[in-house]
């Protein structure tokens, strides 16, 4: 439901509400008084039940819209293997909210750290992964610590 329904809808309320018990009582006094009191009332209670109706529409469609409470992907999920000493791909363009995941394919541990300190993996064993969601455009030039020869280059636009 849009920003301009949620007022719609409850403007709607009231006026399926007041209309109602404006219907009501009308009905009430011409039954008991045998007078008309409006001599609209049956355009009242007609209208009353077409903003009941579109009252109903509105609710059932805000119940069913998705919450805006849910989590947002922003951005894609990227993969960097670290196999046979490098980081592969070596170099890799992505944007921003994108999230990078290095997993560790070698008996060996390594770890993705930037030059910068912007990320640190810590040690990463055979099997275990670390990731990072790039929110900054820029160039991103990471190594291996245990390996300093093993670079890799992270360009977010």
């Amino acid at each position: 439901m849009t920003i301009l329904g949620i007022p719609l809808a409850i403007l709607l309320g009231i006026l399926t509400i007041t209309s109602l018990f404006t219907t009501a009582s009308f009905g009430f006094v011409y039954h008991y008084l045998h007078k008309p009191v409006f001599r609209y009332h049956r355009f009242f209670a007609i209208f009353t039940i077409f903003l009941a109706i579109i009252h109903a529409i509105l609710v059932i469609n805000f119940l069913q819209a998705p919450s805006n409470s849910e989590p947002k992907q922003e951005g894609q999920e990227l993969i960097i293997e670290i196999k046979d000493f490098a980081f592969n791909p070596q170099d890799i363009t992505v944007k921003k909210g994108d999230k990078i995941t290095w997993i560790n394919r070698d008996s060996v541990i390594h770890t993705a750290t930037s030059y910068d300190n912007v990320f640190d993996s810590g040690n990463l064993s055979e099997g275990k992964s670390f990731s990072y969601v790039f929110s900054e455009a820029g160039n991103f030039e990471y190594f291996c610590k245990p390996h300093p020869y093993m670079k890799g280059k992270i360009v977010v636009e």
